[in-house]
């Protein structure tokens, strides 16, 4: 009894929470119930809410205020995310504000950005601001992807590809935010 009490209580934190950010965003946003997910196979998660509800396809998911993946499939009463980490998974993305590049999924729980147009700095700095493009007419500028750091500069000097991993856990999260428009 008391592991369900102290369960509710953090979903409660989290719904709050994301109720309170979704005042913040400059993003017209529809709160939704994650249903369940499918984590381990499809780096995938089922909404609540569907067509009926005027979610539509390629709108931008977010939790935690950074985008964490897209509408790909849509019902009248529930809709489909493919996240960030799955292999099917293509975002245009720039990095410090500076270097234009695509996010791909790795569908092991994580993600990458491979550097292939320019030779992206990290000897001054560990730190990276991702963010999305807005290159693509399917998904607005300026959603935040989130901070991540570089954990192994001798891999990236090898393969020129930085790989992050998302500091949250798909399979705790409850309630997401659906980004209809740019307010």
């Amino acid at each position: 009894m008391e592991n369900k009490a102290k369960a509710l209580e953090i979903e409660n934190l989290n719904l709050r929470s994301t109720l309170e950010l979704k005042q913040f965003l400059n993003l017209d946003t529809i709160a939704c119930e994650v249903k369940f997910s499918d984590i381990k196979d499809d780096d995938t998660l089922y909404l609540s809410k569907g067509s009926d509800d005027g979610i539509r396809l390629n709108q931008v998911v977010v939790y935690n205020g950074n985008m964490i993946g897209k509408i790909t499939k849509l019902d009248k009463n529930c809709s489909e995310v493919t996240l960030l980490t799955s292999k099917d998974s293509k975002v245009g993305v720039i990095i410090n504000n500076e270097y234009l590049c695509i996010l791909r999924g790795n569908s092991n729980g994580t993600f990458s950005v491979k550097n292939y147009n320019t030779d992206i700095d990290i000897n001054g700095n560990n730190s990276f601001e991702i963010k999305t493009s807005g290159v693509s007419d399917i998904i607005p500028k300026d959603i935040m992807i989130g901070n991540y750091y570089l954990k192994n500069k001798e891999q990236f000097k090898q393969t020129k590809e930085l790989i992050f991993e998302p500091t949250y856990k798909y399979a705790n999260i409850r309630i997401v935010l659906v980004v209809k428009g740019v307010k």
